[in-house]
């Protein structure tokens, strides 16, 4: 718990496996305010675009409050809706919430360890 804010971080490895258990466990836990921050997976080769906007597509199907998306292959299936960011790089999205902070929410944060997500921490 930090803040206002219950935080699930597993940013130390992502791939299409590991990126789907996680949100499919996440959708089940209990929370009202559930949002998810997930940055690009990294070594999936020819399959990278595919595989990104499959996670963006499963995404769509759970019903979360809010989602960010961080990284230029996730970034190659930017689309506008509400509840939904698209962030180059985590430094930006490090900024965004420093000016729109998230408070009173269930976080789930997930990534490739070179998003290097962690450094997001202290504004959750």
């Amino acid at each position: 718990m930090k803040k206002s804010n219950k935080i699930i971080m597993d940013a130390y490895n992502a791939n299409p496996t590991s990126m789907n258990a996680a949100l499919e466990n996440f959708s089940l836990m209990k929370g009202d305010h559930k949002i998810v921050i997930l940055g690009d997976m990294f070594e999936l080769g020819d399959q990278s675009f595919n595989e990104h906007k499959a996670i963006i597509d499963s995404v769509n199907l759970l019903n979360f409050s809010s989602v960010y998306y961080v990284g230029q292959h996730f970034g190659k299936h930017k689309y506008f809706s509400e509840g939904v960011f698209f962030f180059e790089n985590t430094n930006l999205l490090q900024r965004h919430l420093q000016l729109i902070p998230i408070n009173n929410s269930l976080i789930l944060v997930k990534g490739s360890r070179g998003m290097s997500l962690e450094v997001l921490l202290q504004y959750l």
